[in-house]
C-alpha cells in the first residue's frame, strides 16, 4: 500500500462525503437492483469512501463491512452513519488486491466510484473472487471507458486532473475480462449510466478537490472546445465559463458459480 495514496486520499474524506456523486447518485440503487441482496446476505463494500453505498444496502442485507485504502474515509464513514441514525459497521482500511478476509466470507461485493483507482485490476478481480462464496454476486459501478478514443481521452483528461491518484479507465467489456479470468461468470454490464441528471460542474469538482483556478479553467476550455461529437457524447454544457459534463459511468456484474 503506498502511504502517498493513502494520504492523498485521507486528505479528501471531508470532501468526498458531501459529493452528490458519492451520496446521492443514482447508481447507488442500480447497484441494488442489479445486486438482488438477500436480507440473510453479507456484502462487502469496497472502495466505500464515506460509505454511501453500505448505507443504501443496510436494510436488505444481514451484515455490511466497509473496506477503503483510506482510514479517513472509513472515519467519514462512520460520522455520516451516526448522522443518518444508523449503527457504524465494521470498517477495515486495505488495499483491494490484498483483501485481509478469508475466503469465501461474503455474499455480495459493492464497489462504487473506486474501480478506476485500482492500481491493478486483474489483482482486484482475483481479490474479490477469492472473498466471494460460491454462488456470490458482485458489481463494479465507477467512470469506465467508452471505446470512442476521443471521448475516452477526454474523460482521462478530466480524471487527471481531479484525481488524487492515478487513474486506470477500463470498458464495461474489458472489466468483465478481468472478473472472467478471476474464475467469475460476467453476468451483464450496463452503460452509458448518468449519476446525476444535471450533469457535474467542472469548476465546482475542480474547488472539491483542490486545483488551482488557472488549472480549473484550462480544463474547462478544453472541455468546451472539444469536437462536436465528443461533446455531444458527454453531454457538455456551457455555463458561462464553467463546463457542465455527463461523465460516462458503467456497472459490470459476475457471479461465482464454483468454490
Amino acid at each position: 500500500m503506498s502511504r502517498e495514496l493513502r494520504e492523498a486520499f485521507d486528505e479528501r474524506a471531508t470532501s468526498y462525503a458531501l459529493w452528490p456523486e458519492l451520496a446521492s447518485g443514482d447508481t447507488r440503487d442500480r447497484v441494488l437492483e442489479r445486486l438482488e441482496p438477500v436480507a440473510d446476505e453479507t456484502l462487502l463494500d469496497l472502495g466505500s469512501g464515506p460509505g454511501a453505498m453500505a448505507r443504501a444496502a443496510g436494510p436488505f442485507v444481514k451484515r455490511v463491512v466497509l473496506c477503503d485504502l483510506s482510514p479517513a474515509m472509513l472515519r467519514a464513514a462512520s460520522l455520516e452513519s451516526r448522522r443518518a441514525g444508523r449503527l457504524v459497521p465494521p470498517r477495515v482500511a486495505a488495499d483491494a488486491a490484498v483483501l485481509p478476509f478469508r475466503d469465501a466470507s461474503f455474499d455480495l461485493v459493492a464497489c462504487r466510484h473506486a474501480a478506476r483507482h485500482f492500481a491493478s485490476p486483474s489483482s482486484a478481480a482475483a481479490a474479490i473472487a477469492r472473498v466471494l462464496r460460491r454462488g456470490g454476486r458482485v458489481a463494479l459501478c465507477d467512470v469506465m471507458a467508452t471505446g470512442d478514443a476521443a471521448v475516452d481521452a477526454l474523460v482521462q483528461r478530466i480524471e487527471d486532473v481531479l484525481a488524487p491518484a492515478p487513474v486506470r479507465l477500463l470498458t464495461p467489456r474489458a472489466w468483465g475480462e478481468r472478473l472472467s479470468e478471476a474464475g467469475l461468470r460476467h453476468d451483464w454490464d450496463d452503460q452509458p449510466l448518468a449519476e446525476l441528471d444535471a450533469g457535474r460542474s467542472l469548476q465546482d469538482a475542480c474547488a472539491r478537490c483542490g486545483v488551482s483556478e488557472t488549472a480549473c479553467a484550462t480544463l474547462c476550455r478544453e472541455v468546451l472546445d472539444a469536437p462536436e461529437a465528443v461533446r455531444r457524447t458527454l453531454g457538455v454544457l456551457a455555463h458561462g465559463r464553467d463546463a457542465i459534463v455527463h461523465m460516462p459511468l458503467g456497472i459490470v456484474g459476475a457471479t461465482k458459480i464454483t468454490d
